[in-house]
């Protein structure tokens, strides 16, 4: 089972690994920031309990798993015609 990542020890291994990790928390920032859009696009204005499937859905489809109240809190936002944005954290 591959992902798709090749290492290779040297000097700044750690380095390397940190830089992958990183790349891959941003990427999935973003794909969730664009699930959550599409999910605005669609259902805005609708109830929270008609955004919150949809949106775990699609956040799902993204790689996210996020909590069960946060999950609430962005579809209320969704729901309230509101963006919902993820911010990666950094990798110190």
């Amino acid at each position: 089972m591959g992902f798709g990542i090749e290492i290779t020890m040297n000097g700044d291994w750690e380095r390397d690994v940190t830089r992958m990790a990183q790349d891959h928390i941003d990427q999935l920032a973003k794909d969730g920031t664009r699930a959550a859009q599409r999910v605005l696009a669609t259902h805005r204005g609708q109830p929270v309990e008609v955004v919150r499937p949809v949106l775990q859905r699609e956040l799902k489809r993204a790689g996210l798993d996020v909590t069960d109240p946060e999950l609430t809190q962005y579809a209320r936002q969704i729901s309230e015609g509101g963006h919902v944005t993820f911010q990666p954290e950094r990798i110190k």
